[in-house]
């Protein structure tokens, strides 16, 4: 249902999860090739061989490989799958709200655990949420230390 409301979805998954084609899951690979297969709603399973195997399913990229406009040892251009480019691309935010909120973590090793699970992801989410939104207005450009910081400290500290 959600291909037909054109809402797409890009992900990696683990090579031993049950239910997938193992022409695909088994076949030996070289570095910079690519095992495919595309089912009839359009959901494309691959997997591609760097330094190691990265499995990925897609509804948005087919099998095409783009330039990544880096060059090897030997001076020959790089080639990556599409849905490799696309989702490395989309991970760096996530990769960076994290690096963000752990920066700020006022986590202390006297709390019981759940109190710590609480704290880390619901102030340290909230805290660069705000933070992002406080940045996006053009206001101040966007650090991995500096306000988080000092408002997770302010926040947690009790007096």
């Amino acid at each position: 249902s959600l291909l037909v409301r054109n809402t797409h979805t890009v992900g990696t998954f683990r090579r031993n999860r049950r239910g997938l084609p193992a022409n695909v899951m088994t076949q030996p690979l070289k570095k910079g090739k690519m095992a495919s297969l595309e089912n009839p709603q359009g959901i494309v399973l691959s997997r591609w061989r760097d330094k190691r195997d990265v499995a990925m399913l897609s509804t948005k990229h087919g099998i095409d490989f783009v330039d990544t406009g880096k060059r090897d040892r030997q001076d020959q251009i790089i080639f990556k799958p599409e849905v490799v480019v696309a989702y490395n691309k989309a991970k760096i935010g996530i990769d960076v709200s994290d690096q963000m909120s752990s920066y700020g973590t006022g986590v202390r090793k006297s709390l019981r655990w759940y109190h710590k699970v609480a704290e880390e992801l619901l102030l340290g989410t909230a805290v660069v949420n705000a933070w992002l939104a406080y940045t996006s207005k053009g206001k101040a450009r966007p650090t991995a230390s500096g306000r988080p910081k000092k408002l997770c400290v302010s926040i947690t500290t009790f007096k």
